[in-house]
């Protein structure tokens, strides 16, 4: 038996995500980790801001470690 490469038709995908496969649940998890993320990226964006004011005034970049 050989393989056949089959291209979808105009709207096949469409339909294929609109009309779910007999017998098979879908699920999801949407808006799980919502309240997670949400504290994550509050907290970077903290992080951030911590030191903003002090670093936007400097007048040059200076490594602390190598001294330049």
């Amino acid at each position: 038996m050989g393989s056949t490469l089959r291209t979808r038709g105009e709207g096949e995908a469409e339909q294929m995500m609109s009309e779910p496969a007999p017998g098979i649940a879908w699920t999801s998890a949407k808006g799980s980790f919502a309240r997670p993320v949400a504290e994550h990226a509050l907290a970077l964006t903290l992080a951030t801001l911590r030191h903003l004011p002090e670093r936007a005034r400097v007048d040059a970049i200076v490594d602390p470690v190598a001294g330049y």
